[in-house]
């Protein structure tokens, strides 16, 4: 778990060119879970994890979410 610790998480968009920091994993105990919750309206479908030192290894990730509506898009005639 002590390499979870700094972990940055982003949350972005389709594209990847827009992502919003979502937070970092705090310092969590060795065979501890690590957890983190992003603010309430954080809106994408990829979820970004960067790790400082860049090597990450993971047995399970689990994301949570819930489903956006997604936008009508009106067109205005001239």
């Amino acid at each position: 778990a002590e390499r979870l610790t700094g972990i940055v998480v982003h949350v972005c968009d389709e594209s990847e060119e827009n992502c919003n920091k979502c937070g970092e994993v705090p310092a969590t105990p060795a065979a501890q879970w690590g957890s983190l919750t992003c603010a309430s309206g954080s809106v994408g479908s990829i979820v970004k994890l960067v790790a400082p030192s860049n090597h990450l290894q993971l047995c399970e990730l689990e994301v949570y979410g819930e489903a956006v509506p997604k936008r009508k898009h009106s067109l205005v005639k001239n």
